[in-house]
């Protein structure tokens, strides 16, 4: 009762820009709520949600709030279960079509998500529409299954083989958040200067006053 009291004054927030909701043991019941808040909400730039118990449902719901919140630069939803230990992989990848338009979150954070090569290429294909994010961290996500124990087993193979993501997506997902990053550190050099500008003629316009005041006398 209290948490969904906690979302509902948030979807009316003015001035909270952060909110930390890390091990706080909640659940995809919880995830529904915050998706209306972020949906709803219009100031809140960074968002905590590490350590919880966020399934594959959640996925859904958070793909409704990035389609509509203008505001969140920064989400963090690491050491969730977000695929069901790589299980399903649909439901994040509804995450990762709505991120594709998303155009203001520039930090996510999925670490220890239990991510397969099949997320992999959702992340990929994300990333060459979405020209926002320049920080995305996914580490640990590498996930392990018993191989079959059946003559069609090698002799020299590992019992165990490996569900993470290709080295060659991980490649390829650094260098689309380098031109990400590039793009963005261009558009911020460029608004610098322009800044400058509009200040050094703002000191010249009020110079030439200045001047044009003492001829008076």
């Amino acid at each position: 009762w209290e948490f969904r009291l906690l979302m509902t004054i948030l979807e009316r927030n003015t001035s909270l820009l952060t909110l930390n909701l890390s091990r706080k043991n909640l659940d995809d019941r919880c995830a529904e709520k915050i998706a209306v808040m972020l949906t709803n909400n219009k100031k809140l730039r960074r968002l905590e949600l590490e350590g919880n118990f966020f399934g594959p449902a959640s996925c859904k719901e958070f793909a409704k709030a990035v389609k509509s919140n203008n505001t969140l630069r920064y989400l963090d939803l690491e050491n969730n279960n977000l695929t069901d230990h790589g299980k399903d992989t649909q439901s994040i990848h509804e995450l990762f079509i709505a991120l594709q338009s998303n155009t203001m979150l520039i930090s996510l954070n999925l670490s220890n998500n239990h991510f397969t090569s099949e997320i992999g290429a959702y992340i990929v294909e994300m990333l060459r529409k979405n020209k926002t994010i320049i920080l995305f961290e996914f580490f640990d996500n590498k996930d392990f299954e018993d191989r079959p124990t059946g003559p069609e087993r090698k002799d020299d193979e590992s019992k165990f083989k490996s569900k993470g993501l290709y080295i060659n997506q991980i490649e390829t997902i650094k260098e689309l958040l380098k031109e990400n990053n590039d793009a963005y550190m261009k558009m911020r050099t460029d608004e610098w200067n322009e800044r400058k500008r509009m200040t050094n003629n703002y000191e010249d316009n009020l110079q030439t006053k200045v001047e044009l005041e003492a001829r008076k006398f």
